[in-house]
């Protein structure tokens, strides 16, 4: 049995009325593309005002000052989205700046 594919984006500092407000003026096919066969979350508040520390959160459930994730920082001993992934069979790829 084929897993499906599992897509993770995240953009810092992206405003949500340039990509999902109506009378928005921005051409951004690809998005509308993805808005329209996937699931966003355009209603999330971030635990953090940091990127790092945000991310943490997004990729272990827990708070910043539980999971102690920063840019800097990462605590491999914590369950995170990666490790059940790579433990379900998925391979993972990253595009990072």
């Amino acid at each position: 049995m084929n897993k499906p594919n599992i897509f993770i984006l995240t953009i810092d500092s992206l405003r949500k009325d340039k990509i999902f407000d109506e009378t928005s003026t921005a051409v951004i096919p690809n998005f509308n593309w993805l808005k329209q066969h996937s699931s966003s979350f355009t209603d999330a508040i971030s635990a953090s005002d940091e990127t790092g520390r945000s991310l943490g959160c997004l990729f272990t459930g827990l708070y910043p000052y539980n999971s102690e994730i920063t840019h800097f920082n990462f605590n491999s001993s914590i369950p995170n989205i990666f490790s059940i992934l790579n433990e379900n069979g998925y391979s993972r790829y990253a595009s990072v700046p």
